[in-house]
């Protein structure tokens, strides 16, 4: 490199967030100046940063005036053009006067962008041509940024969303990254990295089924990528990985009644895990031919009071938390409860008819032996007369005859299950016809119940008393659980 490649030429201009008359330069050939009269007038602090050890006429490659203090100011600056590769990066508290350089052996590559985190005056996210760093303690200790991020990644900008608080990173050649809601780093501090483990504050959470949605695929054949998390983490950090035992996060409503179980990464740092503010999906009759998709997903939880409690071998850490309803949906409150009370009684039928169906498959197992067992031919009749008319109540509630999971029977199972997901995916109150198929779905349940109810009165009683005067042991009621 030569001389040619200065050019007299302003490369990065900061001005202080709390004096908008302030407003610092930095030019390709190491000159640093500042205004604080609005660029009536200007000071050259060049020749400070110098004594600190960075070398004097180096490229001024980022300028990061404090959000906290005018007088506190970080630059970067870049060296390489004369061979020298190595990390600069300074820091003024007298708004330029005199400079510390904050090194670490950490570091890697020439220095291209420092950035104060806005919240957090201690956050520090540092790019060079090598990696992406940062620091909790001010610029006391630095880390490298891993998680997805590449090691190597030329970091040439780094940016924090005021709303999302997402750490937006632009490389060279290695695309934009995006660390998603960086709240937990802000709140690890001294207190909280020394601890085991640590369960974050989760904030208030509002009420919706999504707001992204899914714009199709990309057909033009560029480089995209997936949407951020459509529902806030909870977040954690461990001290170290946990080698033994379970990680899992348990939701419970306020009337301390188990919502959801997660599983959690055992993995040392700040680890998050999404709840979809909905309750575990329901139980739905095991069976038949066809795939069920009903028990994908459960109801959406009302707006009140929740606790998250993790639980960490045989540690258990929990805040409480709220959630609030959407102040920009088209339904009101009491429709949402609306909504979410039928959801549940279409629920507690999945769970109802998949209790159902478990009792008749243990019923049909005990059948089966005692076929095998039983000699004579009056007793065996009746068991099988016993064992069809239990499938006969089968095959009315799941599919039975084909083997496509698209082209088969629609039976009771698929019949709520549909129900269901009509009213899982919207929000607001269920329109007239969703109630009227709630009442005829209502109205077969019962008919089902009766059903296996006169079975087990006009069939079972009799048969095991034929059983035991044979010697055999008697077809038993599951034991519920």
């Amino acid at each position: 490199n030569t001389s040619a490649e200065n050019h007299c030429t302003i490369f990065t201009i900061a001005e202080s967030p709390s004096d908008a008359n302030m407003v610092w330069v930095g030019t390709d050939d190491g000159n640093l100046q500042y205004t604080n009269d609005g660029g009536k007038t200007w000071k050259n602090v060049s020749a400070n940063y110098a004594q600190s050890g960075i070398p004097s006429a180096t490229w001024i490659s980022s300028i990061e005036p404090s959000h906290f203090d005018k007088n506190i100011l970080y630059a970067t600056f870049d060296n390489h053009m004369y061979g020298d590769h190595r990390t600069f990066l300074g820091k003024s508290t007298d708004m330029g006067a005199t400079w510390t350089r904050i090194q670490h052996n950490e570091f890697t590559g020439f220095a291209h962008k420092i950035c104060e985190d806005p919240i957090n005056k201690n956050l520090l996210f540092l790019g060079t041509e090598m990696g992406l760093f940062a620091t909790l303690d001010g610029g006391k200790h630095w880390f490298r940024m891993k998680n997805n991020i590449p090691e190597y990644a030329m970091v040439r900008d780094i940016k924090i969303h005021p709303v999302t608080h997402d750490l937006i990173v632009g490389t060279h050649g290695r695309g934009i990254f995006i660390v998603d809601d960086i709240t937990a780093m802000r709140q690890l501090t001294a207190d909280v990295w020394d601890k085991e483990v640590h369960l974050f504050p989760t904030p208030d959470l509002t009420l919706n089924n999504g707001k992204y949605g899914w714009g199709g695929p990309e057909s033009a054949g560029g480089w995209f990528a997936g949407n951020p998390p459509e529902m806030p983490s909870i977040d954690y950090y461990l001290k170290d990985r946990v080698s033994t035992g379970k990680v899992e996060l348990e939701i419970y409503d306020a009337k301390n009644n188990l919502l959801q179980t997660i599983p959690g990464s055992k993995r040392k740092g700040i680890n998050k895990i999404a709840w979809d503010m909905r309750l575990a999906p329901p139980k739905v009759p095991e069976g038949g031919t066809k795939l069920s998709f009903g028990g994908f997903m459960g109801p959406l939880v009302l707006p009140g009071k929740y606790s998250a409690e993790l639980r960490v071998g045989n540690q258990t850490y929990n805040h409480d938390f709220e959630i609030k309803a959407d102040d920009l949906a088209d339904y009101t409150v009491e429709e949402r409860k609306s909504q979410f009370d039928l959801s549940m009684k279409l629920f507690n039928q999945l769970e109802q008819l998949a209790a159902r169906m478990d009792e008749i498959t243990l019923y049909q197992e005990q059948a089966d032996s005692l076929m095998k067992l039983a000699t004579d031919a009056k007793l065996k009749a009746s068991i099988k007369m016993y064992r069809d008319s239990l499938e006969n109540i089968r095959k009315d509630l799941v599919p039975t005859k084909h083997t496509s999971i698209f082209a088969d029977e629609e039976r009771l199972r698929e019949k709520i299950v549909d129900v269901y997901s009509q009213v899982l995916s919207y929000e607001g109150e269920p329109n007239n016809y969703v109630y009227k198929r709630m009442e005829g779905l209502k109205m077969e349940v019962e008919k089902l119940e009766k059903r296996h109810e006169t079975i087990n009165q006009k069939q079972l009683e009799p048969l095991n008393q034929k059983l035991v005067k044979k010697g055999l042991k008697p077809i038993e009621k599951p034991i519920k659980e």
